[in-house]
Parts: structure tokens; C-alpha cells; sequence
């Protein structure tokens, strides 16, 4: 009876991991991942390798010619091009998304909504230009990727690479390039965080109250252009996500809300806003949802899927930090190349992520009404 009792278990056992191993390999992320990774097939180590070092380019980080810009970038090029990535490794890094991304609940309430809705222009533009854009898709996010964590791991790099950005716009006539305003002011915005970032660095001094009004006037910039478009189920989320701000003084027990401090090696700066990675899900969700009304938004999005940014369950007060630094490469890339010729936004995919953010948002904020 014994034996029968265990052979059973084992069988159940053995049923529910299959069960589970099914439904998420069946998931709307897996689903993307496997359909962007249906374009890879074929690629060899020098087209991979090929397709970063142009995305560096575009980065305004390397010439033409393959020579980065700064030498610090050279000591660490094998860490921002690797030479050995193949076509396996490459797709397991897209799964690699997919996986941090089903971590998300926010975005999994949005991604199960959205799977058996039809978004006409989204889906015309994946069967009409999905086979070009989503290998370079790829390969901007490894750049993204590999550039967001040598500059996390070092600030210094930071500074190498705002030095370059900044003497470029200077150079090619700053306001001129800029026939997007909210794209400028975005630029400017985040910059002024990352000064911050490489001052504090520089004197290892970091104040408790860092970014508690900063980041809630990021937030509020892209609300208002939420509000100005008609994304009100957005500007839900963006109210309650500016309203619950990291950088008070005082820790609170239970939702974490506290001081800003260095993360225990150093390198980054923690944030916590309240329950942060709640605050941190619905920060991606709301951003991604904001980020779709663009026509470019696939490139938009990467800043935030990326492992380098999305991986953080183990650690969600580095959430920020990391989504800066990239945001920071990103809004320099699109400086560089801002049209795309893409044209790939759909309003209904807009309004039903932001529709469903505000309930997100919603549920959030319960917690931190049952919190107090």
C-alpha cells in the first residue's frame, strides 16, 4: 500500500511540473519570445557580433571604422561585443527576457488581456517588417544590455559615455537635431539624474532624500503626455506611481519605503519607494504602456525588458538605477536615429495596456492604503 501511495505521489508530482513546464512555455511572453527568436534562425557568430558593433555605432560610441571613441570602452570592448555569442546563445538571451518578464504580474494581468485581442497596424507590421526589425531588435538589446551593466559596474563609464554624447549634440547643433520638444526635455531630464548619479559617486556622499521629488517629476512629464493623448487609464498609473515616491527618512517596516543608500558592493544606488518590487512591476507596465503610443516603441521597450534592468526580484531598489543608465544610452541612440522610418504604434494596444494599468495601479495602491 505503501509503495502504491508513493508511486501515485510521484505520478502527481511528476504531472504538476509537466502541467506548469506546459502553461508556461505556452505563455503570451514565451509566445513573443519564440516569435522574434523564429527570425534568428541561421545567424553565425560574425553576423551577431556584426550586428552589435552597429548598434555601437548608431550609440555614437564607435566610428565607422570599428574604433570606439574612448579607451576606457576599448579595455572593455570584449565585454560589450563578445566574440563567441552564437545563434543559441543569442535566442536563449530572448528567452532570457521572456522569463524575467512572466516575473511581473502587472504585466502578466496585461499580456493574458491582450493575447486574444486584435491589434490591426501591430500585427500588419510584424507580418509586413517583423523579418527586419526584430534581428536588429536583437541586437540593440544585447548592445543595450552589455552597455547598461559595464556602466552599472562602473560609473566611470558613465561619465566616458556622457562625454561623448554631450560634445556630439554640441557638435551636430543640439537644438537643431531636436524636432521633438518632449523627446528634448526627457534628455534633459534624465541627464540632470545622471549628474547626480556620477556626483555622488565622485564623493561616495548620498543623501537619504535623493530623487523623492526627481523621480516623481520624470514620472509626471510622461503623464502629461498621457493626458494630453487620451491615455487616461495611464495617467492612473503614473499618479500613483509619482504619489508613492522612495526617499524618505525613515525606513517603514512594512512596505520597505525609505532613505536611498549604496547598494552593499558600491556600485549602484537603491531606491526605495514603497513595496519596491510592486512599485518597480508597475513602474515597467506603466512605462511600457507609455512608451507604445511611439512609433518606434519595440526599441523603446528593450530599455526596460533587458535582464540588466528587468531582473530584479532579488533586488528591486536597483530597479531605478538601472532603468536609468539605459534609458540614458537609450534617449542618445534615438538622439541619433529618432525616426527609425518606424511606424509601428497602435492605439488600440495603447489603451488597453493603459486601461489595464489602472487597475494594476489600483490594486497597488490598496496595499499601501492597508499598509498605513
Amino acid at each position: 500500500m505503501k509503495k502504491l501511495f508513493k508511486v501515485l505521489f510521484f505520478m502527481t508530482l511528476l504531472s504538476s511540473v509537466f502541467q506548469a513546464f506546459g502553461q508556461e512555455k505556452d505563455s503570451p511572453a514565451n509566445k513573443i519570445a519564440r516569435l522574434i527568436n523564429s527570425h534568428l534562425n541561421g545567424f553565425s557568430s560574425e553576423q551577431i557580433a556584426n550586428g552589435i558593433k552597429r548598434q555601437y555605432i548608431q550609440f555614437n560610441l564607435m566610428n565607422n571604422s570599428g574604433k570606439w571613441l574612448a579607451k576606457e570602452l576599448e579595455e572593455v570592448s570584449d565585454q560589450l561585443i563578445p566574440q563567441d555569442l552564437d545563434e543559441k546563445q543569442v535566442k536563449r538571451f530572448v528567452d532570457l527576457m521572456a522569463h524575467y518578464a512572466e516575473k511581473n504580474d502587472y504585466l502578466m494581468d496585461f499580456l493574458n488581456k491582450a493575447k486574444d485581442e486584435n491589434f490591426p497596424v501591430l500585427f500588419n507590421m510584424i507580418e509586413k517588417e517583423g523579418h527586419i526589425l526584430f534581428p536588429e531588435l536583437v541586437a540593440f538589446s544585447l548592445a543595450l544590455q552589455n552597455l547598461t551593466k559595464v556602466m552599472r559596474n562602473d560609473w566611470r563609464l558613465i561619465e566616458v559615455c556622457q562625454k561623448i554624447w554631450v560634445e556630439n549634440r554640441k557638435k551636430d547643433g543640439y537644438y537643431k537635431l531636436f524636432k521633438n520638444i518632449p523627446l528634448l526635455v526627457k534628455l534633459e531630464s534624465v541627464e540632470a539624474g545622471i549628474d547626480r548619479f556620477v556626483k555622488y559617486h565622485k564623493s561616495g556622499v548620498l543623501p537619504a532624500a535623493f530623487s523623492d521629488h526627481l523621480l516623481s517629476a520624470n514620472i509626471l512629464e510622461a503623464t502629461a503626455m498621457d493626458f494630453a493623448k487620451g491615455n487616461f487609464g495611464n495617467v492612473d498609473a503614473g499618479r500613483i506611481l509619482a504619489r508613492q515616491h522612495p526617499g524618505e527618512e525613515t525606513k517603514n517596516k512594512i512596505t520597505e519605503q525609505g532613505p536611498t543608500v549604496w547598494s552593499s558592493d558600491k556600485k549602484a544606488i537603491w531606491l526605495y519607494a514603497p513595496y519596491p518590487k510592486q512599485w518597480a512591476d508597475l513602474y515597467g507596465v506603466w512605462n511600457m504602456a507609455f512608451v507604445s503610443q511611439f512609433d518606434a516603441f519595440p526599441f523603446y521597450i528593450v530599455k526596460l525588458i533587458i535582464p540588466q534592468v528587468n531582473d530584479y526580484e532579488n533586488a528591486p531598489p536597483e530597479y531605478i538605477y538601472n532603468r536609468a543608465i539605459a534609458l540614458y544610452a537609450l534617449l542618445n541612440y534615438t538622439y541619433i536615429d529618432a525616426a527609425k522610418n518606424m511606424k509601428w504604434s497602435d492605439k488600440k494596444l495603447t489603451r488597453l495596456w493603459g486601461n489595464t494599468n489602472s487597475e494594476s495601479a489600483k490594486k497597488y495602491e490598496k496595499m499601501i492604503i492597508e499598509a498605513k
